[in-house]
């Protein structure tokens, strides 16, 4: 609305705008991120991490950045001046969103968003356990899995191995058939382990850094904005001005 170039809170309104429109972005890109990892893993065939990488990734972001995106359109749903005649505050985004991680369940009964504080504060603590459950599942199914493929593939060479050299040893094998079984690499399970936690610790990281990043594009522009308007009001509107 180009009337809001013309109002007194204008720069207050395009700052919590361009505020939350960062928050959305930074998340939509990392939801686009996890979709192309999607398709790499339905390429390469690798169906246990879609089930235990992937998906626990999605409910991680989902049960946090996710919930603060849906924060923020019920934020700008809700008829606010008609919730403050009944005494009720507009609650403040990052304040509630640093409460869901450090104070959960501390929603006052004067500042909640949707629907009671109550349900809000029961809705946070599940998507908070939701979250602290996936993290465990994103570092321990996968080094399993490989260990046991590792083992299946090593138990079947040996079963190969041995048929072949019993078949050397009763003089029934074919000539042109290998002496030795195909040699498998070397497994080294810390390896795996210690590759799993950096990839869940960089992506949890990831999730809170990339909104940041998102955050600082916000208030580059927010600054942008306002050197542009005071330099447009004090450096041509006034030097123009005739009395």
């Amino acid at each position: 609305d180009a009337d809001w170039a013309e109002t007194e809170n204008k720069l207050e309104f395009m700052n919590g705008m361009k505020m939350k429109m960062a928050v959305i972005l930074g998340v939509g890109q990392m939801l686009f991120g996890l979709v192309l990892q999607l398709c790499n893993h339905r390429y390469f065939g690798e169906i246990h991490h879609i089930y235990y990488g992937w998906v626990p990734e999605v409910i991680f972001l989902s049960a946090t950045f996710g919930y603060m995106c849906v924060m923020i359109v019920i934020k700008w749903m809700v008829d606010w001046p008609a919730r403050m005649a009944h005494k009720l505050t507009p609650p403040s985004l990052l304040e509630g969103m640093t409460n869901f991680f450090l104070a959960p369940g501390s929603v006052a009964e004067d500042r909640y968003l949707y629907v009671s504080a109550g349900f809000q504060n029961a809705v946070q603590l599940l998507l908070l356990l939701v979250a602290a459950l996936a993290v465990p599942l994103m570092l321990f199914p996968i080094p399993i899995l490989e260990y046991r493929h590792h083992k299946s593939v090593a138990a079947a060479a040996h079963d190969d191995e041995e048929a072949a050299t019993l078949l050397t040893t009763t003089g029934s094998a074919d000539s042109d058939a290998p002496e030795k079984a195909e040699s498998h690499e070397a497994f080294d399970m810390s390896e795996v382990v210690i590759k799993q936690v950096i990839h869940t610790i960089e992506f949890v990281l990831g999730c809170v850094s990339n909104t940041a990043s998102y955050l600082r594009l916000w208030a580059l522009s927010l600054a942008h904005a306002e050197l542009s308007d005071v330099f447009w009001n004090f450096a041509w509107l006034r030097p123009l001005v005739v009395d």
